[in-house]
């Protein structure tokens, strides 16, 4: 298991990491809550994500849903096709009209 990792990028936004799934999720909502008292971010860049599961997803709206009751938008970068199933699954459409990449799960 590699935990998943959250990162300010040089043009202030988030970089994601590493696994998002329910073992870890606790931990990187923590980090997440703590990063935005300091800054909203624009794009969150899910490139290195490499696995992920329904609570990944959760984490993802649930920052999304505060980024915007803060009164700023927020992209999806590069989301990893796994997680654009997942989140399609539960009907979940604001992953899925991001960037998507085709690599591997």
């Amino acid at each position: 298991m590699n935990p998943g990792r959250l990162e300010l990028d040089d043009q202030g936004g988030w970089c994601v990491s590493g696994d998002l799934r329910l073992a870890g999720a606790g931990e990187l909502q923590r980090h997440a809550l703590s990063l935005l008292q300091q800054q909203l971010p624009g794009t969150i860049d899910l490139r290195a994500v490499q696995r992920a599961d329904s609570s990944g997803v959760a984490l993802l709206v649930d920052w999304q849903r505060r980024i915007r009751q803060a009164g700023r938008a927020v992209d999806f970068l590069h989301v990893p096709t796994s997680l654009g199933r997942i989140a399609a699954l539960y009907g979940i459409t604001a992953l899925t009209g991001a960037s998507e990449d085709d690599h591997a799960d």
